[in-house]
């Protein structure tokens, strides 16, 4: 073999070794994730990635969530390990008196390399709402390098 095939033939598996070693730290999680309303004071509506940030005064799809109180799954797609993704969900007094809820989550499995967050904090309580007075909770969703490949869960409860 000459010398000028030897090196493309070096140059070529140091490619496709690149590529692979890659491809391994890219490796993407799929999820869904399921939003409950435990209170009935409340409306809501999700918005999945990549949806930009909504003004939820002037949003138009609220619903209680029925029966259940689960609304619409927020659909995250894949996430690669070491990233993370943003969702949004709008909350509407439907009370007629300020009303404030709780955020919070349950159910994570996984239960270790995934982060949930509301607004920057694992438990979000918000401020008092006027009688049809919105609210914007910011979603996100962090997995770490460490995290199994796989589907995850988790539930977020709103009350």
């Amino acid at each position: 073999m000459n010398a000028r095939y030897l090196k493309l033939l070096v140059a070529s598996l140091a490619v496709v070794s690149v590529g692979l070693a890659y491809a391994a730290i890219q490796f993407r999680v799929n999820h869904t994730g399921t939003v409950v309303l435990a209170n009935k004071n409340f409306l809501g509506i999700t918005l999945s990635p990549p949806s930009s940030q909504p003004n939820c005064d002037t949003e138009t799809s609220y619903g209680n969530g029925g029966d259940t109180g689960a609304l619409s799954s927020i659909s995250w797609g894949n996430i690669a390990q070491g990233s993370s993704q943003t969702a949004y969900i709008c909350i509407m007094n439907a009370d007629g008196e300020g009303q404030t809820y709780t955020v919070t989550t349950s159910s994570l499995s996984p239960s270790t390399g995934i982060m949930v967050g509301y607004n920057g904090t694992a438990v979000l309580t918000s401020r008092p709402l006027p009688s049809g007075g919105t609210s914007l909770i910011i979603v996100n969703v962090s997995i770490s390098l460490s995290t199994p490949e796989g589907p995850f869960s988790f539930t977020t409860t709103i009350g």
